[in-house]
């Protein structure tokens, strides 16, 4: 499969719709939802705009795309509207026509009502849709186990309601390994790529993890043969090297004695929000550049170039991610002649001292030859520089 074909066609198909109707939100990568306006709630203008709709995917997206576009007073009623009349189908449910249209539907329709749910809602007395819109709330209630079944209740009732906001607990990535990668080399090759994928959504989403857990699938499930899981406790971390040594270890505790893995995945849980993060003791400080004057780094790099008081006319420099702001970074100099010149000098600010020169990026003077010993004059200062 070629997923960044169907994610640019996904993303085709959104601004298509996006430019007749505003999307609300996107439910999957063939699903979204609208908001019609309050003057277009009317069938003839529901109509009329379903029809734009199609015509906009078929002339920019592609000329065989079918969309089916269902129109209700909430999200799951739309949903259920769309599924009625497939392919190319347009169903509108208004408010005074609930639940005689939804009487000739199963209960499995619904979408979160699966094998498992369906026997619940039996061991209820719950055996059709007519059945389980007649369910008081507390019976339905019961059924979910929680307040799932009191949002049942209300939205088989056509009651408007929004995308639920949720707390991020764990993130994660799941791989199926191919039959030519079914080894213990090419798997751990793809938990270490899998690891890296989700450090980066890790520091991108602007959490900090507590311990990370390994599954190995086998020929026979996650069994005592067949396959495997393994979990290790961390300090806060965003770290990816810190999240690779950890799977190093997981993977060597056992799990690279499996002989055909078929499937892999890992977890990183007990996310931390950033704003909550309690640095570690010997942590390196961070340095806070939202508050800084913060010129472009070119005007810092033109600066570097000037020549030293000492006659040193080259600086060893290195970028640094500032982590509480994405947008910026720090750079570290070993020259206070050039900090003297330098247009994006804050108040100086103690850090911690560079040894020896980094080997890149480095900024030097174009007419001079690096000298050998760089003058430090003491200085050993941090300066905010957005890029």
């Amino acid at each position: 499969a070629q997923h960044e074909k169907y994610v640019v066609v996904h993303e085709k198909a959104v601004a298509a719709v996006d430019r007749i109707l505003p999307v609300k939100q996107v439910m999957s990568i063939d699903e979204m939802e609208c908001e019609l306006p309050k003057r277009f709630q009317t069938r003839e203008h529901a109509t009329r705009l379903a029809a734009e709709v199609k015509n906009e995917i078929l002339t920019t997206v592609g000329d065989q795309l079918q969309t089916s576009i269902g129109v209700a007073p909430n999200t799951m009623l739309a949903k259920l509207a769309s599924d009625m009349q497939k392919p190319n189908g347009l169903v509108i449910i208004e408010q005074h026509e609930i639940p005689d249209r939804l009487l000739g539907l199963k209960l499995q329709d619904i979408t979160g009502i699966g094998r498992r749910m369906l026997v619940r809602l039996n061991e209820c007395g719950i055996h059709s849709m007519a059945d389980l819109y007649a369910a008081p709330r507390d019976l339905l209630h019961t059924a979910w186990g929680g307040f799932a079944g009191d949002d049942m209740y209300d939205k088989l009732r056509g009651v408007p309601y929004g995308p639920r906001k949720t707390e991020s607990r764990s993130l994660g990535h799941s791989h199926m390994l191919p039959p030519a990668m079914r080894n213990p080399i090419d798997a751990f090759a793809v938990l270490n790529r899998l690891t890296q994928k989700a450090a980066m959504r890790l520091r991108k989403q602007g959490f900090y993890a507590t311990a990370l857990s390994v599954s190995v699938r086998g020929g026979r499930g996650y069994s005592e043969r067949g396959g495997g899981h393994r979990e290790a406790r961390l300090g806060q971390t965003q770290d990816t090297a810190t999240l690779l040594h950890a799977l190093d270890l997981l993977w060597h505790s056992g799990l690279h004695l499996l002989a055909q893995p078929k499937a892999v995945g890992m977890v990183l849980h007990g996310l931390v929000p950033a704003s909550q993060h309690t640095p570690g003791l010997f942590d390196a400080p961070t340095l806070d550049c939202s508050t800084a004057v913060q010129p472009p780094l070119r005007d810092c790099a033109r600066a570097l170039r000037l020549p030293s008081v000492t006659g040193s006319p080259t600086f060893s420099c290195r970028i640094r991610r500032c982590a509480s702001e994405p947008s910026c970074s720090a750079l570290w100099t070993e020259s206070t002649a050039a900090m003297a010149k330098m247009p994006c000098i804050s108040p100086p600010l103690t850090a911690r001292w560079i040894t020896r020169p980094c080997a890149s990026p480095s900024i030097a003077s174009p007419t001079s030859k690096p000298s050998a010993e760089p003058s430090y004059n003491g200085s050993r200062n941090h300066l905010p520089c957005q890029l």
